[in-house]
């Protein structure tokens, strides 16, 4: 299509494709998606689904002055304030927590585990996380950071330890898992029964 006398470019990122309104194809590639936005001139870039690659992306619309819409990248740490031309069409991290938080205070529970992707995006989360919980005294703040790609011997090491303490509610901050290994594991350990709470952020309602 045609843009105020230049070829425009919109990228959008989606799960498993993308459809480029354009003469090239960037094969849901990041970088290469990049360069296409360099060489076409865009008028705008819809995505990247992932909190991480959305860093990246963002350093470069920011230095090309090009509208950036995330529609699934909850990263707290990305932010109007560091990107001027970054727009998140989902509530962050930050308010995630926040809610989450709120109901751990409710109930009047002290201790409390978060099970987390070792990434920016995980990290990041559990920092929001950690700051939410301080505000509200939680006593005790148990951080379990999974490999990037994990495998279920993973988390069942996890859990057996934290069985034995006795540690009751946990929050799960991780990517989206369509085969759920996240619950895989407490259900085979028995931790799934009405003795434990268990939280997730929207990885889950994205999980397909």
């Amino acid at each position: 299509m045609k843009h105020l006398g230049f070829l425009s470019l919109l990228m959008i990122w989606m799960k498993h494709q993308c459809w480029p309104v354009s003469m090239k194809d960037a094969n849901c590639n990041a970088f290469l998606g990049s360069i296409e936005v360099i060489e076409q001139e865009a008028v705008a870039i819809i995505g990247p689904p992932s909190s991480s690659i959305a860093h990246m992306v963002s350093s470069i619309a920011n230095s090309l002055q090009v509208p950036l819409v995330l529609y699934a990248a909850t990263d707290s740490s990305l932010s109007a304030k560091q990107f001027p031309f970054f727009v998140r069409t989902v509530q962050s991290d930050s308010n995630q927590m926040n809610v989450m938080t709120s109901l751990v205070d409710f109930y009047g529970w002290k201790e409390v585990i978060a099970i987390y992707v070792d990434d920016d995006y995980g990290r990041n989360g559990i920092a929001a996380l950690n700051e939410e919980l301080d505000k509200r005294m939680v006593k005790s703040f148990y951080r379990l950071p999974l490999p990037l790609h994990f495998v279920q011997s993973d988390i069942v090491a996890l859990l057996k330890e934290l069985k034995l303490l006795g540690l009751r509610v946990y929050i799960v901050h991780v990517n989206p898992d369509p085969q759920l290994r996240i619950f895989a594991a407490p259900e085979m350990l028995q931790m799934m029964t009405n003795d434990y709470v268990w939280f997730t952020t929207d990885w889950l309602s994205t999980t397909t």
